[in-house]
């Protein structure tokens, strides 16, 4: 938050690391990262760009991915911070136009099913017409972060993913696409705390199985596909919590049964060999009377 602007030349990286890329901040157009403007973040840019090339001038320099909407805590929407970017002197001072394209409803500021007519694919055209415009039309845009929470069925986020991810890939001007998250990040059900792969207990969910089709040699899952083996997946998992159940149940009546540790309940008294008898045991010692 809020990084020092004039201090970041210092912060040159070891000649020893040399990552293929490097984004410069996050959602600086929100008050929860950057209570600056963007005037200042654009110094701020062009000195951590100064500093990273002349450390490795091959690591490629990603702007801030910029969220689309200014609903909530967002103060800017992502195609006025784009055109303030430029206006401001940030030409030059980037590889790649940082953007988080969550399909998000401005009012509502909830996740909706992505489709062509949504607000963050509206804003990835603007925004590219914009560097256009500026000469940058050979630059990519890079969705540093993508994605949607299960709070809506793990079945409805693999196959909003697989949505949005064939509507990204129409875009000839997209770079790589990040998914946000790999692992829940709470055990609350909320938007925030479940937008992982995996549950914050690292239990596979529904649209884990999409990410790893689109990094196949496969064709990726479609939306229907995507939805239909999350369905699957959780018919699978009630099938296992009832066996699960199941065998809490046998061995609750094994220990009842054989006592502690299945070897017999000593209350009972022993057998000839000096076993502790277990309740069948026992029972069968009993004569009539």
């Amino acid at each position: 938050r809020d990084r020092d602007v004039t201090g970041v030349q210092t912060c040159a990286l070891p000649i020893w690391y040399k990552p293929d890329a490097i984004e410069c901040m996050n959602e600086v157009n929100s008050q929860e990262y950057w209570t600056k403007g963007n005037a200042e973040y654009v110094v701020y840019l062009q000195a951590a760009y100064t500093a990273i090339k002349g450390a490795n001038p091959s690591t490629l320099v990603i702007s801030a991915g910029i969220a689309s909407d200014a609903s909530g805590f967002f103060t800017t929407d992502s195609l006025t911070w784009c055109k303030n970017m430029y206006a401001n002197g940030a030409k030059g001072f980037f590889d790649a136009l940082g953007d988080h394209p969550y399909s998000i409803n401005p009012g509502t500021f909830k996740f909706v099913q992505p489709s062509a007519t949504e607000q963050f694919i509206a804003d990835l055209d603007a925004m590219y017409a914009v560097m256009q415009a500026n000469g940058d039309g050979d630059k990519q845009i890079w969705c540093t972060e993508m994605g949607f929470p299960s709070t809506l069925t793990q079945a409805t986020q693999a196959a909003w993913l697989a949505a949005e991810w064939e509507l990204l890939q129409a875009k000839p001007y997209l770079g790589p696409v990040f998914l946000y998250n790999v692992k829940d990040s709470g055990t609350a059900n909320t938007d925030n705390d479940t937008m992982g792969l995996y549950t914050s207990t690292w239990v596979p969910k529904a649209a884990l199985a999409w990410a790893q089709s689109i990094n196949s040699e496969e064709t990726p899952l479609t939306p229907e596909q995507a939805a239909q083996l999350a369905q699957i997946l959780a018919n699978q998992a009630t099938i296992l919590a009832n066996q699960e159940t199941i065998l809490n149940i046998v061995g609750d009546n094994q220990v009842q049964l054989r006592g502690p540790g299945l070897t017999g309940w000593p209350q009972l008294g022993q057998n000839d060999q000096g076993q502790d008898l277990t309740v069948v045991d026992f029972l069968s010692e009993l004569k009539p009377s």
